[in-house]
Protein backbone atom coordinates (compact mmCIF):
# COMPACT_ATOMS: atom_id res chain seq x y z
CA UNK A 1 0.00 0.00 0.00
CA UNK A 2 1.43 3.71 -0.69
CA UNK A 3 1.97 6.54 0.98
CA UNK A 4 -0.38 8.71 -0.77
CA UNK A 5 -3.18 5.66 0.86
CA UNK A 6 -2.01 5.48 4.42
CA UNK A 7 -4.21 6.22 7.26
CA UNK A 8 -2.53 8.19 10.55
CA UNK A 9 -1.61 5.13 12.30
CA UNK A 10 -0.07 2.92 9.51
CA UNK A 11 1.34 -0.06 11.55
CA UNK A 12 3.55 -3.15 10.25
CA UNK A 13 1.40 -6.12 10.86
CA UNK A 14 3.15 -9.76 11.26
CA UNK A 15 0.11 -12.03 9.69
CA UNK A 16 0.89 -15.83 10.44
CA UNK A 17 -1.99 -18.15 8.68
CA UNK A 18 -1.16 -21.64 7.34
CA UNK A 19 -3.97 -21.13 4.83
CA UNK A 20 -2.54 -19.37 1.74
CA UNK A 21 -5.81 -18.19 -0.07
CA UNK A 22 -6.91 -16.89 3.65
CA UNK A 23 -3.39 -15.27 4.47
CA UNK A 24 -3.44 -13.65 0.90
CA UNK A 25 -7.42 -12.19 1.61
CA UNK A 26 -6.03 -10.92 5.02
CA UNK A 27 -3.08 -9.22 3.44
CA UNK A 28 -5.13 -7.28 0.97
CA UNK A 29 -7.75 -6.38 3.12
CA UNK A 30 -5.51 -4.89 5.58
CA UNK A 31 -3.11 -3.03 2.75
CA UNK A 32 -6.34 -1.42 1.58
CA UNK A 33 -6.64 0.28 4.61
CA UNK A 34 -2.79 1.24 4.69
CA UNK A 35 -0.95 -1.54 6.28
CA UNK A 36 1.80 -2.97 5.42
CA UNK A 37 1.63 -7.14 5.89
CA UNK A 38 4.59 -9.78 6.45
CA UNK A 39 2.54 -13.34 6.16
CA UNK A 40 4.07 -16.69 7.20
CA UNK A 41 2.58 -20.02 7.26
CA UNK A 42 3.98 -21.96 10.47
CA UNK A 43 5.15 -20.22 14.28
CA UNK A 44 8.52 -22.48 13.26
CA UNK A 45 9.25 -19.88 10.55
CA UNK A 46 8.62 -16.86 12.80
CA UNK A 47 10.38 -18.34 15.87
CA UNK A 48 13.02 -18.97 13.91
CA UNK A 49 13.79 -15.30 12.55
CA UNK A 50 13.33 -14.27 16.13
CA UNK A 51 16.45 -16.71 17.02
CA UNK A 52 18.20 -15.16 14.24
CA UNK A 53 17.65 -11.79 14.65
CA UNK A 54 16.33 -10.38 18.66
CA UNK A 55 15.47 -7.30 17.05
CA UNK A 56 12.95 -8.92 14.33
CA UNK A 57 9.82 -8.02 16.38
CA UNK A 58 10.73 -4.30 16.85
CA UNK A 59 9.06 -3.23 13.51
CA UNK A 60 5.56 -4.61 14.35
CA UNK A 61 2.95 -2.81 15.77
CA UNK A 62 0.92 -5.73 15.48
CA UNK A 63 0.44 -9.77 14.78
CA UNK A 64 -2.73 -11.71 13.30
CA UNK A 65 -2.23 -15.00 14.13
CA UNK A 66 -4.16 -18.57 13.43
CA UNK A 67 -4.36 -20.97 16.74
CA UNK A 68 -4.05 -24.04 14.76
CA UNK A 69 -1.24 -23.77 12.43
CA UNK A 70 0.43 -27.16 10.68
CA UNK A 71 3.78 -27.89 12.13
CA UNK A 72 4.45 -28.83 15.44
CA UNK A 73 3.72 -25.25 17.21
CA UNK A 74 0.49 -23.92 17.20
CA UNK A 75 -0.52 -20.19 17.37
CA UNK A 76 -0.51 -20.70 21.15
CA UNK A 77 3.20 -21.82 21.38
CA UNK A 78 4.21 -19.16 19.07
CA UNK A 79 2.64 -16.11 21.33
CA UNK A 80 4.17 -17.77 24.38
CA UNK A 81 7.48 -16.87 22.26
CA UNK A 82 6.38 -13.75 20.89
CA UNK A 83 5.58 -12.11 24.62
CA UNK A 84 8.93 -13.12 25.54
CA UNK A 85 10.48 -10.48 23.36
CA UNK A 86 7.39 -8.01 22.41
CA UNK A 87 4.43 -6.03 23.99
CA UNK A 88 2.89 -5.93 20.78
CA UNK A 89 -0.95 -6.10 19.91
CA UNK A 90 -2.43 -9.67 19.12
CA UNK A 91 -5.40 -11.08 17.75
CA UNK A 92 -6.46 -14.54 17.67
CA UNK A 93 -8.48 -15.98 14.72
CA UNK A 94 -9.99 -19.44 15.29
CA UNK A 95 -12.29 -21.92 13.20
CA UNK A 96 -14.03 -22.96 16.66
CA UNK A 97 -13.70 -21.15 19.69
CA UNK A 98 -12.50 -23.43 21.92
CA UNK A 99 -12.59 -22.72 26.29
CA UNK A 100 -8.98 -24.37 26.76
CA UNK A 101 -7.67 -22.89 23.66
CA UNK A 102 -9.05 -19.02 25.27
CA UNK A 103 -8.05 -19.76 28.73
CA UNK A 104 -4.40 -20.43 27.52
CA UNK A 105 -4.25 -17.38 25.43
CA UNK A 106 -5.52 -15.56 28.08
CA UNK A 107 -3.01 -16.74 30.82
CA UNK A 108 -0.25 -15.43 28.38
CA UNK A 109 -1.79 -12.08 27.80
CA UNK A 110 -5.31 -11.04 29.31
CA UNK A 111 -5.62 -8.57 26.99
CA UNK A 112 -5.22 -10.63 23.95
CA UNK A 113 -8.50 -10.90 21.30
CA UNK A 114 -9.87 -14.02 20.01
CA UNK A 115 -12.08 -14.38 17.24
CA UNK A 116 -13.83 -17.17 15.20
CA UNK A 117 -13.17 -16.86 11.10
CA UNK A 118 -14.30 -18.88 8.34
CA UNK A 119 -12.28 -21.50 6.71
CA UNK A 120 -11.92 -19.69 3.26
CA UNK A 121 -12.51 -16.20 3.88
CA UNK A 122 -12.13 -13.31 6.83
CA UNK A 123 -15.55 -13.11 8.86
CA UNK A 124 -16.70 -10.10 10.39
CA UNK A 125 -13.62 -8.07 9.09
CA UNK A 126 -14.36 -4.81 10.71
CA UNK A 127 -14.14 -6.65 13.94
CA UNK A 128 -10.59 -7.59 13.11
CA UNK A 129 -10.20 -3.79 11.87
CA UNK A 130 -11.95 -2.45 15.09
CA UNK A 131 -9.33 -4.04 17.79
CA UNK A 132 -6.34 -2.99 15.17
CA UNK A 133 -7.81 0.33 16.00
CA UNK A 134 -7.32 0.36 19.40
CA UNK A 135 -4.05 -0.87 18.89
CA UNK A 136 -3.65 2.13 16.77
CA UNK A 137 -4.48 4.43 19.24
CA UNK A 138 -1.60 3.24 21.75
CA UNK A 139 1.13 4.26 19.26
CA UNK A 140 0.10 7.85 18.53
CA UNK A 141 2.39 8.87 15.54
CA UNK A 142 2.44 12.37 13.78
CA UNK A 143 2.88 12.47 10.08
CA UNK A 144 5.22 15.10 8.41
CA UNK A 145 5.79 15.79 4.96
CA UNK A 146 9.02 17.27 3.39
CA UNK A 147 8.41 17.44 -0.51
CA UNK A 148 6.74 13.97 -1.94
CA UNK A 149 8.19 12.50 1.32
CA UNK A 150 5.65 11.58 4.41
CA UNK A 151 7.86 11.23 7.52
CA UNK A 152 6.28 8.94 10.55
CA UNK A 153 7.20 9.71 14.02
CA UNK A 154 5.47 8.90 17.39
CA UNK A 155 4.78 11.89 19.57
CA UNK A 156 5.85 10.26 22.36
CA UNK A 157 7.15 7.32 24.32
CA UNK A 158 4.46 3.92 23.21
CA UNK A 159 2.87 2.33 25.76
CA UNK A 160 3.21 -1.59 26.97
CA UNK A 161 6.87 -1.22 26.58
CA UNK A 162 6.98 -0.67 22.37
CA UNK A 163 9.85 0.80 20.85
CA UNK A 164 9.49 4.46 20.58
CA UNK A 165 12.37 5.76 19.09
CA UNK A 166 11.29 5.03 15.07
CA UNK A 167 10.85 6.87 12.27
CA UNK A 168 9.58 5.50 9.04
CA UNK A 169 9.37 7.39 5.88
CA UNK A 170 8.01 6.61 2.09
CA UNK A 171 7.54 8.23 -1.26
CA UNK A 172 4.39 8.88 -2.86
CA UNK A 173 3.58 5.37 -4.46
CA UNK A 174 6.14 3.33 -1.79
CA UNK A 175 5.76 1.52 1.13
CA UNK A 176 6.63 3.32 4.30
CA UNK A 177 9.68 1.97 5.36
CA UNK A 178 11.69 1.88 9.14
CA UNK A 179 14.81 3.74 8.71
CA UNK A 180 17.93 2.28 10.35
CA UNK A 181 18.90 4.95 13.26
CA UNK A 182 20.34 5.19 16.61
CA UNK A 183 18.08 6.47 19.30
CA UNK A 184 20.45 10.06 19.17
CA UNK A 185 20.07 9.94 15.36
CA UNK A 186 16.61 9.56 15.84
CA UNK A 187 16.45 12.63 18.04
CA UNK A 188 18.42 14.78 15.72
CA UNK A 189 16.26 13.89 12.66
CA UNK A 190 12.94 14.32 14.81
CA UNK A 191 13.94 18.07 15.30
CA UNK A 192 15.22 18.56 11.97
CA UNK A 193 11.54 17.47 11.20
CA UNK A 194 9.95 19.27 13.30
CA UNK A 195 11.05 22.30 12.84
CA UNK A 196 10.55 21.53 8.54
CA UNK A 197 7.13 21.18 9.46
CA UNK A 198 5.95 24.31 11.73
CA UNK A 199 8.67 26.83 9.70
CA UNK A 200 10.57 27.59 12.73
CA UNK A 201 13.40 29.49 11.91
CA UNK A 202 12.45 29.42 8.15
CA UNK A 203 12.43 25.76 8.45
CA UNK A 204 16.42 25.34 9.55
CA UNK A 205 17.20 24.29 12.58
CA UNK A 206 19.85 25.92 14.13
CA UNK A 207 22.62 24.21 15.75
CA UNK A 208 21.96 25.66 19.52
CA UNK A 209 18.23 24.46 18.87
CA UNK A 210 19.57 20.97 18.39
CA UNK A 211 21.52 21.08 21.21
CA UNK A 212 18.95 21.63 23.29
CA UNK A 213 16.65 19.14 21.66
CA UNK A 214 19.49 16.79 22.41
CA UNK A 215 19.43 17.72 26.31
CA UNK A 216 22.59 19.87 26.08
CA UNK A 217 24.10 23.46 26.40
CA UNK A 218 23.53 25.31 23.81
CA UNK A 219 26.66 26.35 23.31
CA UNK A 220 28.36 22.24 23.42
CA UNK A 221 27.91 22.26 19.21
CA UNK A 222 30.60 19.47 18.00
CA UNK A 223 31.52 18.27 15.43
CA UNK A 224 30.54 14.40 15.98
CA UNK A 225 26.73 15.62 15.52
CA UNK A 226 27.86 16.55 12.07
CA UNK A 227 28.84 12.66 11.91
CA UNK A 228 25.89 11.85 12.74
CA UNK A 229 23.85 14.27 10.12
CA UNK A 230 25.91 12.06 7.24
CA UNK A 231 24.89 9.02 8.58
CA UNK A 232 21.30 10.04 8.69
CA UNK A 233 21.39 11.59 5.31
CA UNK A 234 22.43 8.55 3.96
CA UNK A 235 18.86 6.68 5.35
CA UNK A 236 16.80 9.35 3.57
CA UNK A 237 15.34 8.60 -0.07
CA UNK A 238 17.94 9.99 -2.61
CA UNK A 239 16.39 13.00 -3.91
CA UNK A 240 16.10 14.51 -0.23
CA UNK A 241 18.63 16.16 1.22
CA UNK A 242 19.70 17.92 4.30
CA UNK A 243 22.14 20.82 3.76
CA UNK A 244 23.99 22.74 5.98
CA UNK A 245 22.95 26.12 6.52
CA UNK A 246 24.78 29.33 8.32
CA UNK A 247 24.35 27.29 11.98
CA UNK A 248 22.46 24.69 11.20
CA UNK A 249 20.13 22.17 9.03
CA UNK A 250 17.45 22.52 6.86
CA UNK A 251 15.64 19.94 4.23
CA UNK A 252 16.10 20.31 0.17
CA UNK A 253 15.49 18.36 -2.73
CA UNK A 254 17.31 17.75 -5.56
CA UNK A 255 16.30 19.08 -8.92
CA UNK A 256 15.17 16.81 -11.84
Amino acid sequence: MTINQLEPNFMNILLIEDNLSLREEWAELLENRGHSVTGYRSAENVINNIYKNPCFLDKYEASIIDIKLKGKLTGIDLFREIRKHSSTGAIFLTATQNPSDVAALVKIDPKVHCLTKQLNSPEHPETVLTHLKNIEEKLQFAMISVFDCTFQIPNKQKKEGLRWDVIRCAAIGEKLLKLPLTTQQFQILKKILEDHKTGQGNAVTTKENLMIALGRPADEYTTTIEAQISKIRGTLPNHIMIKNARGGYYFDQEKH
